[in-house]
């Protein structure tokens, strides 16, 4: 059975979009730079504000939020595609 890194080095062989290339680069040494636990402390205060209220908002206000799961199910049609 191929591994997920042999599988992983096949997908990026067969791409030819070097922007494509420079993205997934870009997101997995972002990746392995951060330690687990620690993206919050990688924020800006802006940012922790920004989601702090937004906690604050769905705690204040469960009615007009709608969960993850809900999403998918709803829109499940459109994710099997």
């Amino acid at each position: 059975m191929n591994s997920v890194k042999e599988n992983l080095h096949g997908i990026i062989d067969s791409i030819d979009d070097e922007a494509l290339l420079e993205s997934i680069y870009e997101f997995l040494e972002t990746r392995k730079e951060q330690q687990q636990g620690k993206i919050w402390e990688s924020l800006t205060p802006l940012q922790k504000q920004n989601i702090l209220e937004a906690e604050q908002d769905i705690h204040d206000h469960p009615e007009e939020h709608v969960s993850h799961d809900e999403m998918r199910k709803r829109n499940k049609k459109w994710l099997e595609k």
